[in-house]
């Protein structure tokens, strides 16, 4: 009998133990690994949240969120797209961009989805940019000027990758067809509604407060801020957009600047513009930046472009692909007479 007892005992304890452990403390695990807004809330933290989102400017973030797919320099959703080239290699190699060429692409194209989901990716880490710059501000880790300029960075970028959204996917004539994303959206709430384009101008002209030096390479400055908020007035906008962009653009002829201080200007050679020696030089008004040997096995080494090489393995450091052909129409587009272009479409005719 008491035996019975103690092992009826034990059944008890194990029961309530059991019940402890079903608590809602027990079920909220902070995940290994993972750093909470708290932690990345200082300059630092903010800092390497908005290295992130400049890092989808070539639209990579990892092997599952686009390569050559979404790559921001749009080989195969302008250049290709546009009859500048032909998709090459083999017609049995990345077909998905066939229909894309030829304007009969549905929703089911991996390439839309990939591009899609790079670019609200690329907006999602601008959101989390500004909120714990916000938060940073608010506990008094970081400075006005500093508050200013990542914010400033962030919407610049977000204002960009929203422009791509819309140039690839928004109904031209009302600005609908993409949500707007930014840091307060519920995300259940998520529409595709409403007009973007007074959200895109926003975000893009906080870009032309920022300064002219950032001291970088690699970040937005004034000038950026000037030509992507006049480019996006001008392909939003029409007529009005054009002289809304006009004295801006007027003011940058002789006054643009690289985000390190130098006025742009033409280098004497014209192949010295290819000439690794003169990256970032004085015609670069801002270029994406890549790097090598970093432990990032190639993906922030412009993954985007790497099917772009001559085909096929022997013949190329991508051990691929003979894609992005120049077309004949392209081609053509530089003939000449007595050393001027020609004006009309005489170049591919005659």
């Amino acid at each position: 009998m008491k035996r019975i007892q103690y092992i009826s005992a034990i059944v008890i304890l194990a029961v309530f133990g059991f019940m402890n452990a079903c608590s809602d403390e027990f079920l909220e695990i902070t995940p290994n690994g993972a750093l909470s807004e708290d932690v990345l809330a200082t300059a630092d933290g903010v800092d390497a949240l908005l290295i992130g989102a400049y890092s989808m400017l070539d639209g990579i973030s990892d092997q599952g969120t686009g390569g050559w797919e979404a790559t921001t320099s749009g080989w195969v959703f302008a250049s290709i797209r546009g009859m500048e080239a032909n998709k090459g290699t083999d017609s049995g190699d990345q077909p998905d961009i066939n229909p894309i060429q030829q304007y009969t692409e549905t929703s089911t194209n991996p390439y839309l989805n990939l591009k899609w989901r790079s670019l609200y990716e690329a907006i999602s880490r601008c959101n989390s940019t500004i909120s714990v710059a916000r938060k940073a501000f608010d506990a008094g880790t970081i400075t006005d000027a500093q508050f200013d300029s990542f914010t400033r960075q962030a919407r610049v970028l977000r204002g960009f990758y929203h422009f791509e959204a819309y140039r690839l996917w928004a109904d031209m004539s009302t600005g609908t067809g993409i949500p707007y994303v930014d840091e307060n959206t519920v995300q259940a709430e998520l529409k595709n509604d409403q007009d973007v384009r007074g959200f895109i101008i926003a975000d893009l002209e906080e870009g032309r407060k920022l300064d002219q030096n950032m001291g970088q390479v690699g970040r937005f400055n004034k000038t950026v801020g000037d030509f992507l908020w006049a480019k996006a007035q001008m392909q939003m906008n029409g007529a009005a957009g054009y002289a809304a962009a006009l004295p801006v653009l007027t003011a940058l002829d002789g006054g643009a600047q690289n985000p390190v201080g130098q006025t742009a200007e033409l280098e004497a050679n014209y192949g010295d513009v290819f000439d690794a020696a003169n990256r970032n030089g004085v015609e670069s008004i801002y270029t994406v930046q890549f790097s090598v040997n970093d432990g990032s096995g190639g993906w922030n080494g412009g993954w985007g472009e790497v099917l772009n090489f001559p085909y096929k393995s022997g013949a190329s450091p991508g051990g691929c692909c003979g894609f992005f052909n120049p077309t004949q129409e392209f081609v053509n587009s530089f003939r000449t007479s007595g050393g001027l272009p020609l004006l009309d479409n005489s170049y591919n005719t005659t």
